[in-house]
């Protein structure tokens, strides 16, 4: 094309040649297309360029430590950084210079962090934040001396954080620092609350008191460590549209946290979830039934949670395996189908985490599915 085009024609020719989903796996076309453009001329490489700070994928400490060094100096590029996802080799001290770099991206929105140390007083100087996704990652300075406040942020997921505080839930998660806050995600490992991350239920606590402002919540508890906190949780919630649940990590008749969460919700549900296992083999797939037996005998409940329910997702091949279980479970499954279609429920599927590729597999599961 001539290089005479207006900047502006270009600019918009650019954008919207690009994939619409920015994600984890859309990201690499993404740069791959931005990388011809600004090889077209030099009329084109200062829009390449743009849209390229736009949303930022840094996998290892050395792609990390690259784009700190490339972007020294040049605070009016980071300032157009909306997106950053960072992935560490492995949780350490905090990487040198993650911070400064964060605190020049002003207009950054949405973060994304894995396998990092990071304080709670380095996430609360980004004001701007309207997302933020935290997976292994370790936490400095567990001791709040103020609330944590991030007057935008919409969305908050804590997947498997450490140390974990012994106190302070009611600042971290105080529903005035977090006025905007519709969607919470936890996934906790066996250990946590072991360690005092729910001293005193706090943790539960902390949660009833922000539940009144959620529309969508996601508990990965497989072992029921919370669930002795949970019911003041439930109740809380009388915005809920969305709940995603993990199966239990014990075979049972009856899932009995699903139970109480269905009867205990006030607001009825647009979607439930059924969260696959993080290690999806057939022997996993098959043992849902205790969730679906659950579910056919609440949907047409008027009390439950799932009156008036839009959405069921399931994990792809639930039920497969029919060695480690009942045939009564694969029959189950098809009832569960049958009742949707009656009840004109649409049903979903989707990959347990080890079904993904890549240093980020899995990741968008837990803020996406909404």
């Amino acid at each position: 094309m001539s290089p005479s085009l207006p900047a502006e024609l270009i600019h918009r020719i650019i954008v919207l040649s690009l994939p619409s989903t920015i994600s984890f796996e859309a990201l690499p076309d993404r740069y791959a297309l931005l990388l011809a453009y600004a090889l077209v001329c030099k009329a084109w490489t200062p829009w390449a360029q743009l849209e390229l700070y736009r949303h930022v994928l840094l996998e290892g400490d050395e792609g990390v430590a690259r784009f700190t060094a490339s972007t020294e100096g040049t605070t009016r590029s980071l300032g157009q950084v909306v997106s950053l996802r960072a992935s560490g080799d492995e949780v350490k001290e905090e990487l040198e210079g993650l911070y400064e770099l964060l605190e020049q991206c002003t207009s950054l929105a949405d973060l994304r962090l894995k396998r990092f140390f990071v304080s709670l007083e380095m996430l609360a100087s980004i004001p701007s934040l309207t997302q933020l996704h935290l997976r292994n990652v370790g936490l400095l300075g567990t001791e709040f001396a103020s609330p944590f406040v991030l007057p935008h942020l919409a969305r908050l997921s804590l997947i498997d954080i450490w140390p974990s505080p012994s106190h302070g839930w009611e600042l971290l998660l105080a529903p005035t620092s977090l006025p905007r806050l519709t969607t919470v995600a936890f996934a906790l490992r066996d250990w946590d609350l072991e360690d005092d991350w729910n001293s005193d239920s706090a943790l539960g606590q902390a949660l009833a008191l922000l539940g009144h402002q959620l529309e969508s919540f996601r508990l990965n508890d497989p072992y029921h460590l919370f669930s002795p906190y949970l019911r003041d949780v439930w109740t809380s919630l009388t915005r809920l549209r969305c709940l995603s649940i993990a199966r239990s990590g014990e075979e049972a008749e009856v899932d009995a946290p699903l139970r109480e969460a269905l009867n205990t919700i006030p607001s009825p549900l647009h979607q439930l979830r059924f969260i696959p296992p993080p290690t999806p083999t057939p022997c996993e797939f098959g043992r849902y039934g205790s969730q679906l037996a659950e579910f056919l005998a609440q949907v047409e409940n008027p009390s439950s949670a799932l009156r008036g329910l839009a959405r069921l997702i399931l994990p792809r091949n639930v039920g497969l395996c029919a060695d480690c279980s009942t045939v009564r479970d694969v029959l189950q499954l098809n009832v569960v189908r049958q009742k949707c279609l009656d009840l004109n429920i649409e049903i979903a599927y989707e990959l347990g985490e080890g079904q993904a590729e890549g240093a980020f597999a899995g990741w968008e599961s837990y803020l996406d599915y909404e």
